[in-house]
Protein backbone atom coordinates (compact mmCIF):
# COMPACT_ATOMS: atom_id res chain seq x y z
CA UNK A 1 0.00 0.00 0.00
CA UNK A 2 2.90 2.36 0.77
CA UNK A 3 4.23 1.90 -2.77
CA UNK A 4 0.80 2.56 -4.26
CA UNK A 5 0.39 5.80 -2.27
CA UNK A 6 3.91 7.03 -3.08
CA UNK A 7 3.64 6.32 -6.79
CA UNK A 8 0.11 7.74 -6.98
CA UNK A 9 1.35 11.00 -5.47
CA UNK A 10 4.30 10.97 -7.88
CA UNK A 11 1.97 10.47 -10.86
CA UNK A 12 -0.28 13.32 -9.73
CA UNK A 13 2.69 15.67 -9.49
CA UNK A 14 3.82 14.61 -12.97
CA UNK A 15 0.32 15.02 -14.35
CA UNK A 16 -0.05 18.60 -13.15
CA UNK A 17 3.43 19.60 -14.27
CA UNK A 18 4.53 20.88 -10.86
CA UNK A 19 8.07 19.64 -11.63
CA UNK A 20 8.29 20.51 -15.30
CA UNK A 21 11.98 21.34 -15.78
CA UNK A 22 14.77 18.81 -16.16
CA UNK A 23 16.47 19.86 -12.92
CA UNK A 24 13.29 19.78 -10.86
CA UNK A 25 12.38 16.38 -12.29
CA UNK A 26 15.74 15.06 -11.06
CA UNK A 27 14.93 16.47 -7.62
CA UNK A 28 11.51 14.79 -7.67
CA UNK A 29 13.04 11.41 -8.56
CA UNK A 30 15.67 11.78 -5.82
CA UNK A 31 12.91 12.62 -3.34
CA UNK A 32 11.03 9.50 -4.44
CA UNK A 33 14.19 7.43 -4.00
CA UNK A 34 14.75 8.59 -0.42
CA UNK A 35 11.08 8.12 0.51
CA UNK A 36 11.36 4.55 -0.71
CA UNK A 37 14.62 4.04 1.17
CA UNK A 38 13.00 5.30 4.38
CA UNK A 39 10.49 2.48 4.11
CA UNK A 40 12.43 -0.33 2.40
CA UNK A 41 15.82 0.18 4.12
CA UNK A 42 17.53 -0.95 0.92
CA UNK A 43 19.22 1.81 -1.06
CA UNK A 44 19.99 -0.34 -4.13
CA UNK A 45 16.40 -1.57 -4.38
CA UNK A 46 15.11 1.99 -3.96
CA UNK A 47 17.42 3.22 -6.71
CA UNK A 48 16.39 0.42 -9.09
CA UNK A 49 12.69 1.15 -8.47
CA UNK A 50 13.17 4.82 -9.34
CA UNK A 51 15.27 3.82 -12.35
CA UNK A 52 12.46 1.58 -13.63
CA UNK A 53 9.88 4.31 -13.18
CA UNK A 54 12.12 6.85 -14.92
CA UNK A 55 12.18 4.68 -18.06
CA UNK A 56 8.82 6.18 -19.01
CA UNK A 57 10.15 9.75 -19.09
CA UNK A 58 12.73 10.44 -21.79
CA UNK A 59 11.44 14.03 -21.72
CA UNK A 60 12.43 16.57 -20.47
CA UNK A 61 16.10 16.10 -21.26
CA UNK A 62 19.30 17.86 -22.27
CA UNK A 63 19.64 16.97 -25.94
CA UNK A 64 21.56 18.41 -28.87
CA UNK A 65 20.14 18.12 -32.39
CA UNK A 66 22.14 16.94 -35.41
CA UNK A 67 21.01 17.48 -38.99
CA UNK A 68 21.20 14.15 -40.82
CA UNK A 69 19.54 15.01 -44.15
CA UNK A 70 19.06 18.64 -45.27
CA UNK A 71 15.58 19.72 -46.33
CA UNK A 72 16.49 20.34 -49.99
CA UNK A 73 17.42 16.65 -50.39
CA UNK A 74 14.06 15.41 -49.09
CA UNK A 75 10.93 14.95 -51.19
CA UNK A 76 8.57 14.77 -48.21
CA UNK A 77 6.74 17.94 -47.14
CA UNK A 78 6.72 16.67 -43.56
CA UNK A 79 10.41 17.58 -43.16
CA UNK A 80 10.57 21.13 -44.49
CA UNK A 81 13.36 22.03 -42.06
CA UNK A 82 15.35 18.86 -42.68
CA UNK A 83 15.66 15.56 -40.84
CA UNK A 84 17.26 15.71 -37.38
CA UNK A 85 18.20 13.27 -34.64
CA UNK A 86 19.38 14.20 -31.15
CA UNK A 87 21.67 12.99 -28.37
CA UNK A 88 22.23 13.94 -24.76
CA UNK A 89 21.22 13.19 -21.19
CA UNK A 90 17.87 12.10 -19.76
CA UNK A 91 16.55 11.08 -16.33
CA UNK A 92 17.11 7.38 -16.93
CA UNK A 93 20.81 7.92 -17.69
CA UNK A 94 21.30 9.69 -14.37
CA UNK A 95 19.65 6.98 -12.29
CA UNK A 96 21.43 4.27 -14.25
CA UNK A 97 24.70 5.87 -13.14
CA UNK A 98 23.51 6.11 -9.52
CA UNK A 99 22.39 2.48 -9.56
CA UNK A 100 25.75 1.33 -10.98
CA UNK A 101 27.59 3.06 -8.13
CA UNK A 102 25.26 1.51 -5.56
CA UNK A 103 25.66 -1.91 -7.18
CA UNK A 104 29.46 -1.62 -6.95
CA UNK A 105 29.02 -0.83 -3.26
CA UNK A 106 26.65 -3.80 -2.95
CA UNK A 107 29.23 -6.18 -4.42
CA UNK A 108 31.15 -5.95 -1.14
CA UNK A 109 28.15 -7.14 0.91
CA UNK A 110 27.46 -10.78 1.71
CA UNK A 111 24.30 -11.05 -0.44
CA UNK A 112 25.87 -9.98 -3.75
CA UNK A 113 29.57 -10.59 -3.08
CA UNK A 114 29.89 -13.33 -5.71
CA UNK A 115 27.51 -11.76 -8.24
CA UNK A 116 30.12 -11.04 -10.89
CA UNK A 117 31.67 -14.48 -10.44
CA UNK A 118 28.51 -16.28 -11.59
CA UNK A 119 28.80 -17.62 -15.13
CA UNK A 120 25.51 -15.91 -16.01
CA UNK A 121 26.86 -12.44 -15.26
CA UNK A 122 30.28 -13.26 -16.73
CA UNK A 123 28.66 -14.05 -20.08
CA UNK A 124 26.64 -10.84 -19.87
CA UNK A 125 29.70 -8.71 -19.10
CA UNK A 126 31.78 -10.28 -21.90
CA UNK A 127 28.93 -9.78 -24.38
CA UNK A 128 28.52 -6.15 -23.29
CA UNK A 129 32.26 -5.51 -23.63
CA UNK A 130 32.53 -6.99 -27.15
CA UNK A 131 29.34 -5.19 -28.22
CA UNK A 132 30.78 -1.91 -26.93
CA UNK A 133 34.12 -2.45 -28.70
CA UNK A 134 32.37 -3.22 -32.01
CA UNK A 135 30.11 -0.20 -31.69
CA UNK A 136 32.97 2.07 -30.66
CA UNK A 137 35.16 0.94 -33.57
CA UNK A 138 32.40 1.40 -36.14
CA UNK A 139 31.39 4.79 -34.72
CA UNK A 140 34.96 6.11 -34.47
CA UNK A 141 35.85 4.87 -37.96
CA UNK A 142 32.78 5.71 -40.03
CA UNK A 143 30.26 7.87 -38.17
CA UNK A 144 29.88 11.48 -39.45
CA UNK A 145 28.76 12.52 -35.94
CA UNK A 146 30.90 10.50 -33.49
CA UNK A 147 29.68 12.38 -30.37
CA UNK A 148 26.11 11.28 -31.05
CA UNK A 149 27.17 7.73 -31.89
CA UNK A 150 29.27 7.34 -28.74
CA UNK A 151 26.49 8.78 -26.53
CA UNK A 152 23.89 6.47 -28.02
CA UNK A 153 26.25 3.50 -27.69
CA UNK A 154 26.61 4.12 -23.95
CA UNK A 155 22.82 4.38 -23.68
CA UNK A 156 22.43 1.08 -25.55
CA UNK A 157 24.55 -0.53 -22.81
CA UNK A 158 21.75 0.21 -20.34
CA UNK A 159 20.25 -3.06 -21.59
CA UNK A 160 23.04 -5.04 -19.91
CA UNK A 161 23.20 -2.79 -16.84
CA UNK A 162 19.49 -3.06 -16.06
CA UNK A 163 19.58 -6.83 -16.60
CA UNK A 164 22.31 -7.18 -13.96
CA UNK A 165 20.51 -4.77 -11.61
CA UNK A 166 17.23 -6.70 -11.84
CA UNK A 167 19.09 -9.97 -11.30
CA UNK A 168 21.00 -8.59 -8.30
CA UNK A 169 17.84 -7.25 -6.66
CA UNK A 170 15.40 -10.16 -7.13
CA UNK A 171 17.57 -13.28 -6.89
CA UNK A 172 17.09 -15.10 -3.58
CA UNK A 173 14.67 -12.42 -2.38
CA UNK A 174 10.95 -13.06 -2.85
CA UNK A 175 9.96 -9.80 -1.14
CA UNK A 176 12.07 -7.68 -3.50
CA UNK A 177 10.55 -9.54 -6.43
CA UNK A 178 7.02 -8.70 -5.26
CA UNK A 179 8.02 -5.05 -5.00
CA UNK A 180 9.45 -5.03 -8.54
CA UNK A 181 6.24 -6.63 -9.84
CA UNK A 182 4.18 -3.96 -8.11
CA UNK A 183 6.32 -1.22 -9.67
CA UNK A 184 5.71 -2.75 -13.12
CA UNK A 185 1.97 -2.82 -12.39
CA UNK A 186 2.03 0.86 -11.41
CA UNK A 187 3.87 1.70 -14.64
CA UNK A 188 1.25 -0.15 -16.70
CA UNK A 189 -1.62 1.59 -14.91
CA UNK A 190 0.02 5.01 -15.23
CA UNK A 191 0.58 4.61 -18.97
CA UNK A 192 -2.92 3.16 -19.41
CA UNK A 193 -4.64 6.11 -17.74
CA UNK A 194 -2.51 8.50 -19.77
CA UNK A 195 -3.23 6.58 -22.98
CA UNK A 196 -6.98 6.59 -22.33
CA UNK A 197 -6.89 10.34 -21.82
CA UNK A 198 -4.90 10.90 -25.01
CA UNK A 199 -7.32 8.71 -26.92
CA UNK A 200 -10.44 10.44 -25.62
CA UNK A 201 -9.07 13.98 -26.05
CA UNK A 202 -7.23 13.09 -29.29
CA UNK A 203 -4.08 14.74 -27.96
CA UNK A 204 -0.47 13.74 -28.60
CA UNK A 205 0.87 15.42 -25.46
CA UNK A 206 0.42 13.21 -22.43
CA UNK A 207 2.09 15.22 -19.64
CA UNK A 208 2.89 18.94 -19.20
CA UNK A 209 6.61 18.08 -19.09
CA UNK A 210 6.51 16.68 -22.64
CA UNK A 211 6.90 18.42 -25.94
CA UNK A 212 4.87 17.42 -28.98
CA UNK A 213 4.89 13.67 -29.56
CA UNK A 214 5.42 12.05 -32.91
CA UNK A 215 2.32 9.91 -32.89
CA UNK A 216 -0.51 11.34 -34.92
CA UNK A 217 -2.46 10.76 -38.06
CA UNK A 218 -1.39 8.22 -40.65
CA UNK A 219 -0.62 9.23 -44.22
CA UNK A 220 -0.95 6.06 -46.28
CA UNK A 221 -3.88 4.05 -47.59
CA UNK A 222 -3.63 1.20 -45.09
CA UNK A 223 -4.02 3.22 -41.90
CA UNK A 224 -6.97 4.80 -40.15
CA UNK A 225 -6.89 8.58 -40.67
CA UNK A 226 -9.93 9.28 -38.50
CA UNK A 227 -8.19 9.18 -35.11
CA UNK A 228 -4.79 9.89 -33.61
CA UNK A 229 -2.51 6.99 -32.76
CA UNK A 230 -1.54 7.65 -29.15
CA UNK A 231 2.15 7.65 -28.06
CA UNK A 232 1.77 7.65 -24.24
CA UNK A 233 4.93 9.18 -22.77
CA UNK A 234 7.04 7.60 -25.50
CA UNK A 235 8.48 8.77 -28.78
CA UNK A 236 5.78 7.32 -31.03
CA UNK A 237 2.81 4.95 -31.04
CA UNK A 238 4.45 1.67 -32.09
CA UNK A 239 7.10 2.12 -29.42
CA UNK A 240 4.34 2.70 -26.85
CA UNK A 241 2.64 -0.56 -27.88
CA UNK A 242 5.95 -2.45 -27.76
CA UNK A 243 6.77 -1.28 -24.24
CA UNK A 244 3.24 -1.97 -22.98
CA UNK A 245 3.36 -5.53 -24.29
CA UNK A 246 6.80 -6.12 -22.73
CA UNK A 247 5.44 -4.94 -19.38
CA UNK A 248 2.39 -7.17 -19.91
CA UNK A 249 4.75 -10.13 -20.41
CA UNK A 250 6.03 -9.45 -16.88
CA UNK A 251 2.60 -8.95 -15.31
CA UNK A 252 0.67 -11.80 -16.96
CA UNK A 253 2.39 -14.88 -15.44
CA UNK A 254 2.00 -13.33 -11.97
CA UNK A 255 -1.68 -12.59 -12.65
CA UNK A 256 -2.09 -16.15 -13.90
CA UNK A 257 -0.67 -17.59 -10.69
CA UNK A 258 -2.01 -15.19 -8.03
CA UNK A 259 -5.28 -14.00 -9.63
CA UNK A 260 -4.85 -10.72 -7.73
CA UNK A 261 -7.19 -7.89 -8.67
CA UNK A 262 -4.59 -5.20 -9.23
CA UNK A 263 -2.65 -7.49 -11.60
CA UNK A 264 -5.85 -8.35 -13.46
CA UNK A 265 -6.70 -4.65 -13.74
CA UNK A 266 -3.25 -3.84 -15.13
CA UNK A 267 -3.52 -6.73 -17.59
CA UNK A 268 -6.97 -5.65 -18.78
CA UNK A 269 -5.94 -2.00 -19.20
CA UNK A 270 -2.76 -2.94 -21.08
CA UNK A 271 -4.62 -5.13 -23.59
CA UNK A 272 -7.21 -2.41 -24.25
CA UNK A 273 -4.48 0.20 -24.78
CA UNK A 274 -2.57 -2.13 -27.11
CA UNK A 275 -5.69 -2.52 -29.25
CA UNK A 276 -6.18 1.26 -29.32
CA UNK A 277 -2.63 1.92 -30.52
CA UNK A 278 -3.26 -0.04 -33.76
CA UNK A 279 0.16 -1.70 -34.05
CA UNK A 280 -0.33 -4.83 -36.15
CA UNK A 281 3.09 -6.28 -35.25
CA UNK A 282 2.23 -5.98 -31.56
CA UNK A 283 -1.20 -7.53 -32.11
CA UNK A 284 0.56 -10.44 -33.81
CA UNK A 285 3.09 -10.75 -30.96
CA UNK A 286 0.23 -10.67 -28.42
CA UNK A 287 -1.54 -13.48 -30.28
CA UNK A 288 1.60 -15.65 -30.42
CA UNK A 289 2.28 -15.07 -26.70
CA UNK A 290 -1.28 -16.09 -25.83
CA UNK A 291 -0.94 -19.27 -27.91
CA UNK A 292 2.34 -20.10 -26.15
CA UNK A 293 0.62 -19.86 -22.76
CA UNK A 294 -2.30 -21.99 -23.94
CA UNK A 295 0.13 -24.60 -25.29
CA UNK A 296 2.36 -24.75 -22.20
CA UNK A 297 -0.23 -24.16 -19.47
CA UNK A 298 -3.59 -25.43 -20.77
CA UNK A 299 -4.97 -26.40 -17.35
CA UNK A 300 -3.75 -23.28 -15.57
CA UNK A 301 -5.07 -20.98 -18.31
CA UNK A 302 -8.44 -22.77 -18.24
CA UNK A 303 -8.60 -22.49 -14.45
CA UNK A 304 -7.58 -18.83 -14.64
CA UNK A 305 -10.28 -17.99 -17.20
CA UNK A 306 -12.94 -19.85 -15.24
CA UNK A 307 -12.07 -17.90 -12.08
CA UNK A 308 -12.56 -14.52 -13.74
CA UNK A 309 -15.77 -12.56 -13.06
CA UNK A 310 -17.31 -13.30 -16.47
CA UNK A 311 -20.34 -11.05 -16.09
CA UNK A 312 -18.24 -8.04 -15.16
CA UNK A 313 -15.83 -8.66 -18.03
CA UNK A 314 -18.70 -8.91 -20.52
CA UNK A 315 -20.17 -5.70 -19.12
CA UNK A 316 -16.86 -3.83 -19.41
CA UNK A 317 -16.27 -5.26 -22.88
CA UNK A 318 -19.66 -4.02 -24.08
CA UNK A 319 -18.87 -0.54 -22.78
CA UNK A 320 -15.39 -0.45 -24.31
CA UNK A 321 -16.21 -2.10 -27.63
CA UNK A 322 -17.64 1.04 -29.30
CA UNK A 323 -14.48 2.95 -28.30
CA UNK A 324 -12.00 0.23 -29.24
CA UNK A 325 -13.78 -0.72 -32.47
CA UNK A 326 -13.05 2.75 -33.88
CA UNK A 327 -9.39 1.68 -33.92
CA UNK A 328 -9.68 -2.05 -34.44
CA UNK A 329 -12.14 -2.51 -37.30
CA UNK A 330 -10.86 0.20 -39.72
CA UNK A 331 -7.27 -0.91 -39.09
CA UNK A 332 -8.08 -4.51 -39.96
CA UNK A 333 -10.07 -3.59 -43.07
CA UNK A 334 -7.51 -1.08 -44.34
CA UNK A 335 -4.74 -3.65 -43.89
CA UNK A 336 -5.90 -5.19 -47.17
CA UNK A 337 -4.14 -2.20 -48.81
CA UNK A 338 -0.81 -3.32 -47.37
CA UNK A 339 0.57 -4.25 -50.78
CA UNK A 340 -0.19 -0.89 -52.42
CA UNK A 341 2.58 1.40 -53.60
CA UNK A 342 3.87 3.29 -50.56
CA UNK A 343 2.36 0.70 -48.23
CA UNK A 344 4.12 -1.24 -45.49
CA UNK A 345 5.34 -4.07 -47.72
CA UNK A 346 6.80 -1.91 -50.48
CA UNK A 347 8.52 0.49 -48.07
CA UNK A 348 10.04 -2.35 -46.03
CA UNK A 349 11.14 -4.16 -49.18
CA UNK A 350 13.01 -1.05 -50.36
CA UNK A 351 14.56 -0.58 -46.92
CA UNK A 352 15.65 -4.22 -46.87
CA UNK A 353 17.22 -4.09 -50.34
CA UNK A 354 19.13 -0.87 -49.70
CA UNK A 355 20.25 -1.90 -46.20
CA UNK A 356 21.43 -5.31 -47.42
CA UNK A 357 23.59 -3.69 -50.09
CA UNK A 358 24.99 -1.26 -47.52
CA UNK A 359 25.83 -4.10 -45.11
CA UNK A 360 27.61 -6.10 -47.83
CA UNK A 361 29.82 -3.07 -48.48
CA UNK A 362 30.79 -2.82 -44.79
CA UNK A 363 30.01 -5.83 -42.53
CA UNK A 364 31.73 -4.10 -39.59
CA UNK A 365 29.02 -1.44 -39.36
CA UNK A 366 28.90 2.30 -39.97
CA UNK A 367 28.42 3.49 -36.39
CA UNK A 368 25.55 3.86 -33.96
CA UNK A 369 22.71 6.11 -35.13
CA UNK A 370 23.96 6.40 -38.72
CA UNK A 371 21.26 4.40 -40.55
CA UNK A 372 19.49 7.32 -42.20
CA UNK A 373 22.73 9.10 -43.16
CA UNK A 374 24.32 5.96 -44.63
CA UNK A 375 21.28 4.92 -46.66
CA UNK A 376 20.73 8.44 -48.00
CA UNK A 377 24.42 8.80 -48.87
CA UNK A 378 24.50 5.49 -50.74
CA UNK A 379 21.02 5.85 -52.29
CA UNK A 380 20.22 9.59 -52.66
CA UNK A 381 17.01 8.84 -54.58
CA UNK A 382 16.10 5.88 -52.37
CA UNK A 383 13.41 5.39 -49.78
CA UNK A 384 14.99 7.80 -47.25
CA UNK A 385 14.46 10.73 -49.63
CA UNK A 386 10.70 10.23 -49.18
CA UNK A 387 10.55 8.52 -45.80
CA UNK A 388 13.66 9.39 -43.72
CA UNK A 389 13.90 6.72 -41.08
CA UNK A 390 16.12 3.94 -39.81
CA UNK A 391 15.71 0.53 -41.46
CA UNK A 392 12.31 -0.93 -40.57
CA UNK A 393 13.86 -4.10 -39.23
CA UNK A 394 15.67 -3.70 -35.94
CA UNK A 395 18.13 -6.56 -36.49
CA UNK A 396 19.24 -5.25 -39.89
CA UNK A 397 19.44 -1.75 -38.43
CA UNK A 398 21.86 -3.04 -35.77
CA UNK A 399 23.92 -4.82 -38.42
CA UNK A 400 24.46 -1.46 -40.10
CA UNK A 401 25.29 0.19 -36.76
CA UNK A 402 27.61 -2.25 -34.97
CA UNK A 403 28.28 -4.92 -37.60
CA UNK A 404 27.76 -8.67 -37.59
CA UNK A 405 30.04 -9.32 -34.60
CA UNK A 406 28.35 -6.63 -32.50
CA UNK A 407 24.86 -7.97 -33.24
CA UNK A 408 25.96 -11.53 -32.45
CA UNK A 409 27.25 -10.58 -29.00
CA UNK A 410 24.18 -8.46 -28.30
CA UNK A 411 22.03 -11.51 -29.09
CA UNK A 412 24.27 -14.08 -27.37
CA UNK A 413 22.87 -13.77 -23.80
CA UNK A 414 19.30 -14.12 -25.08
CA UNK A 415 20.14 -17.19 -27.17
CA UNK A 416 22.15 -18.78 -24.35
CA UNK A 417 19.37 -18.26 -21.78
CA UNK A 418 16.70 -19.53 -24.20
CA UNK A 419 18.71 -22.70 -24.82
CA UNK A 420 19.25 -23.17 -21.08
CA UNK A 421 15.54 -22.67 -20.33
CA UNK A 422 14.52 -25.26 -22.93
CA UNK A 423 17.16 -27.84 -21.93
CA UNK A 424 16.65 -27.49 -18.17
CA UNK A 425 12.85 -27.59 -18.43
CA UNK A 426 13.03 -30.79 -20.51
CA UNK A 427 15.51 -32.42 -18.13
CA UNK A 428 13.59 -31.46 -14.99
CA UNK A 429 10.17 -32.18 -16.57
CA UNK A 430 8.77 -29.18 -14.73
CA UNK A 431 6.66 -26.29 -15.92
CA UNK A 432 8.51 -23.09 -16.68
CA UNK A 433 8.81 -20.73 -13.72
CA UNK A 434 7.31 -17.23 -13.76
CA UNK A 435 10.67 -15.55 -14.63
CA UNK A 436 11.24 -18.13 -17.38
CA UNK A 437 7.81 -17.50 -18.93
CA UNK A 438 8.43 -13.77 -18.71
CA UNK A 439 11.69 -14.24 -20.60
CA UNK A 440 10.27 -16.58 -23.27
CA UNK A 441 7.22 -14.45 -24.07
CA UNK A 442 9.29 -11.27 -23.82
CA UNK A 443 11.78 -12.68 -26.34
CA UNK A 444 8.92 -13.58 -28.71
CA UNK A 445 7.64 -10.00 -28.50
CA UNK A 446 11.13 -8.58 -29.15
CA UNK A 447 11.72 -10.79 -32.20
CA UNK A 448 8.31 -10.11 -33.76
CA UNK A 449 8.52 -6.36 -33.19
CA UNK A 450 12.03 -5.94 -34.58
CA UNK A 451 11.18 -7.97 -37.67
CA UNK A 452 8.88 -5.12 -38.70
CA UNK A 453 10.07 -1.98 -36.92
CA UNK A 454 13.29 -0.06 -36.23
CA UNK A 455 14.69 0.17 -32.74
CA UNK A 456 15.27 3.32 -30.71
CA UNK A 457 17.80 1.75 -28.39
CA UNK A 458 18.23 4.63 -25.96
CA UNK A 459 14.51 4.31 -25.02
CA UNK A 460 13.61 0.67 -25.72
CA UNK A 461 16.75 -1.26 -24.72
CA UNK A 462 16.35 -0.61 -20.96
CA UNK A 463 12.93 -2.31 -21.09
CA UNK A 464 14.50 -5.24 -22.93
CA UNK A 465 17.08 -5.31 -20.13
CA UNK A 466 14.26 -6.03 -17.65
CA UNK A 467 13.27 -9.08 -19.69
CA UNK A 468 16.91 -10.22 -19.81
CA UNK A 469 17.17 -9.77 -16.04
CA UNK A 470 14.23 -12.12 -15.49
CA UNK A 471 15.88 -14.57 -17.90
CA UNK A 472 19.07 -14.56 -15.81
CA UNK A 473 16.98 -15.13 -12.69
CA UNK A 474 15.17 -18.10 -14.25
CA UNK A 475 18.45 -19.86 -15.12
CA UNK A 476 19.90 -19.12 -11.69
CA UNK A 477 16.84 -20.62 -9.98
CA UNK A 478 16.76 -23.65 -12.29
CA UNK A 479 20.39 -24.50 -11.53
CA UNK A 480 20.08 -23.73 -7.83
CA UNK A 481 17.06 -26.01 -7.39
CA UNK A 482 18.71 -28.86 -9.31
Amino acid sequence: MYLVVIFSAFCILMNFGLFSSFRWLIVLHLLLMFLLYARLKNILLSSVIVLLFSLMFFQPNKYYAVEVIPAYELLSLLFQEGYFIAYGLNITNIFTGISILLLIRELFTAHNKGLLMLKHTKLLLISALVFFVCGFFASASFSPFPQLSFTWLLQYLQLFVIAILIFAVIKDNANNRKIIYMVIVMMVLFESVLGFRQYITQSLVGLPIESQGSGGFAYNSEENNAIIRIPGTFLYHNQFAFVMLLLTAIVFPVALKTNTRIYLLALFCAVVIIIMIQSRAIWFALLISALVYIRLYPKIVTSFLSSLPLRKLVFYALILFPIVSVSLIPRLLLSFNIGNSGGAISVRREFFQEATEAFIQNPLGYGVGTNEFVLHSLFPAGVTSVFPSAVHMGFLQLLLEVGAIGLFFLSLPFLWILRKVIVLSIMSKKMLSIPAMTFVTGLIIIIVYYLFHPHVGLIEFPFIGIILGFGLTSIYEFEKSS
